[in-house]
């Protein structure tokens, strides 16, 4: 666009190359993630045979971590995690294998604001009993809206 501010090119230009647009979520923040880490699970081979297995405790801290290497990274930290188990089954002991860095970690000021956003929307739920109109109508946002902001946190209501 800058380019287009200076003159170099005609300001129809970004509109004509730019097609259609796909956002693609980090790894992290996908909602298959579970997926994802069986499938990657699954094209692990022990020596024995089979698969090795994930902890529950583990999966938490593998979802807590960025994933700047995407796929690839998390199939590394999960194979040397898989070849250091003597037991087949991956938990929290394998944190020292090259994890990234928790999200916490790496908190930008925009995180800090989704976090307690989210916390806002998880104390409005707890309030009403899970009641998302009820919550809606308390922070003031519109039914569907409340709904988008649950899905983008993962926030799971109570069934």
């Amino acid at each position: 666009m800058h380019l287009v501010q200076c003159g170099e090119f005609r300001a129809d230009l970004p509109y004509r190359v730019l097609g259609w647009r796909l956002g693609l979520p980090d790894l992290g923040g996908r909602s298959d993630f579970l997926r994802v880490v069986d499938c990657v699970l699954g094209s692990i081979r022990l020596p024995g045979g089979g698969s090795p297995v994930l902890a529950a405790k583990a999966l938490e801290t593998l979802q807590d971590c960025e994933w700047p290497g995407n796929i690839r990274q998390l199939a590394y930290v999960l194979k040397v995690a898989a070849a250091v188990s003597p037991s087949g089954v991956i938990d929290v002991a394998h944190r020292s294998l090259d994890l990234p860095a928790p999200s916490a970690a790496q908190e930008s000021p925009a995180r800090a604001l989704d976090a307690a956003e989210a916390a806002v929307i998880r104390e409005a739920l707890a309030r009403h009993r899970g009641n998302v109109s009820a919550a809606a109508k308390d922070l003031s946002i519109a039914r569907a809206r409340l709904y988008k902001k649950l899905r983008d946190y993962r926030i799971q209501l109570a069934r």
